[in-house]
């Protein structure tokens, strides 16, 4: 094996670590917004979502795939579109899978199974494209 597949396996590992850290942000503002401050609950849902959103991508931009310099915005651009077809995706395979008679937790387990797998590629290959020199 290459060096460049070890490379490769870490900046997934990290994609997963990064995943498990912006879900712990997004149910703790969530909780603290609207189970300890009282806000309504839509409000904190969206600033929670906004958080983790601001999070995922420094973290994906600096750590995961180390993308740094110029190209910042086109590359939060990016990442916006394709949170933005996640949650289409999300949305028409609940629907698509609650029809057809699958419990709506077992339909968003398998539905986030496919969603990360493409995700990271996308992410790897679009988000935040691979430059000179870079090894993740």
């Amino acid at each position: 094996m290459s060096g460049g597949y070890w490379w490769r396996r870490a900046s997934f590992w990290r994609f997963l670590a990064v995943g498990v850290l912006v879900t712990i942000v997004d149910f703790s503002v969530l909780t603290f917004l609207h189970g300890f401050l009282g806000w309504d609950v839509i409000l904190s849902v969206v600033l929670a979502y906004l958080a983790a959103f601001v999070v995922n991508f420094t973290l994906s931009r600096t750590w995961t795939f180390q993308a740094s310099g110029a190209g910042s915005g086109g590359q939060l651009v990016r990442f916006t579109a394709l949170v933005a077809a996640n949650i289409l995706a999300t949305a028409g395979g609940m629907a698509l899978l609650t029809d057809l008679g699958l419990h709506y937790l077992v339909a968003k387990v398998l539905l986030t199974a496919v969603i990360v797998a493409v995700n990271y590629v996308v992410m790897r290959r679009w988000v935040f494209p691979r430059s000179a020199g870079r090894l993740t």
